[in-house]
């Protein structure tokens, strides 16, 4: 892949990471509050499950995409949002899979 095609890639996927990670983020606390507000959450779930897709695989992009070169701050917030993207995908494909009722 050329330099030219990596520059863009690198920064629209850190750009991806960072918005879907942080809309992954807030979906916590509103769905903690609609639980306690007896209110039906299952669109903050459904969209924070498409978020945490999105910053996985747009954290594995940038990671493919950077050149090889010392280890900068984001990257090291990719490799976490990528390890904890694909636990909490496996976790969540446990659930689907093995729910009862």
């Amino acid at each position: 892949m050329s330099s030219e095609i990596r520059r863009p890639a690198r920064s629209l996927s850190k750009l991806v990471a960072v918005v879907s990670g942080v809309y992954a983020a807030v979906c916590i606390p509103a769905i903690l509050l609609l639980e306690r507000l007896e209110r039906s959450q299952w669109f903050f779930h459904v969209t924070q499950l498409a978020a945490i897709v999105i910053c996985t695989l747009a954290s594995i992009t940038y990671l493919l995409t950077r050149r090889r070169e010392p280890s900068r701050a984001f990257s090291g917030w990719a490799i976490a949002a990528s390890i904890l993207g694909l636990g909490w995908i496996v976790f969540a494909l446990f659930m689907l899979f093995t729910r009862v009722g």
